[in-house]
């Protein structure tokens, strides 16, 4: 695995993303795997820039969810990196500036954060 897929994918499993937003300020990814769509990881690149961009393989519907392929990441001098982010819909590589790859947030189903609900409020 790569260091970017150590960061974000639980346990080593197939992972697809299930939202993808780019800004110049920001490029904001979700994924998750497959078979545990309640166990998000959020990934936030602060101001990407597109290397470039690779549809030409994709099927002609390139909607959410994209099966993650690979996520491949690349340390370059003066603090950035390159990640390539290839996906059964389209490939983006991108640069990022910054010292730190993005963590994988604790993360829990939507069950137990209700059972912590419950017991904050019966507190």
């Amino acid at each position: 695995m790569t260091p970017i897929e150590q960061a974000l994918f639980l346990n080593g499993n197939k992972h697809c993303v299930s939202s993808f937003h780019l800004s110049p300020e920001a490029l904001v990814l979700t994924l998750h795997p497959w078979q545990r769509p309640h166990v998000e990881a959020h990934a936030r690149f602060e101001r990407p820039r597109i290397v470039s961009t690779d549809d030409s393989y994709a099927e002609d519907n390139r909607e959410l969810p994209w099966d993650v392929i690979g996520f491949d990441s690349e340390q370059l001098p003066e603090e950035s990196w390159r990640f390539c982010l290839h996906t059964d819909g389209i490939e983006y590589v991108l640069s990022h500036l910054g010292q730190r790859l993005p963590k994988r947030p604790n993360t829990t189903s939507s069950r137990p954060a209700a059972k912590k609900q419950r017991r904050a409020a019966d507190a």
